[in-house]
């Protein structure tokens, strides 16, 4: 497994949890 496989579900993760933060923080805005 090469470095960049490793890193990949950190990066998903780190999106998904990026997205989440803008919807929570959209909906707190409105």
């Amino acid at each position: 497994m090469t470095l960049d496989e490793k890193k990949q579900p950190l990066i998903i993760s780190y999106a998904n949890f990026e997205n989440s933060y803008r919807l929570v923080k959209w909906n707190l805005d409105l």
